[in-house]
């Protein structure tokens, strides 16, 4: 076979298998399930710690620091109850 006509094939071939590779990369893209956003953190920092210097820094959604806020009002009511 002339060396004209091979390096012509391994041509063809080279770019069918292009080809093929980026429709199939298209395709999973076009695909992807869409990732949620994470909730953003906010930190807060606690100097109440006895005996400490350090603060304590404390990391919690918007609804964790909510859902905390009405557990520590249901603690205070109950204390003040007894």
């Amino acid at each position: 076979m002339p060396k004209a006509l091979t390096l012509a094939l391994i041509f063809v071939a080279g770019t069918t298998s292009m080809t093929v590779t980026s429709v199939a990369a298209d395709q999973t893209t076009a695909q992807a399930p869409v990732k949620k956003a994470k909730p953003k953190k906010i930190c807060k920092t606690s100097d109440k710690i006895t005996g400490s210097r350090i603060a304590k820094r404390t990391c919690k959604t918007e609804e964790e620091w909510a859902e905390a806020a009405a557990n520590e009002q249901e603690l205070q009511v109950k204390s003040q109850n007894y």
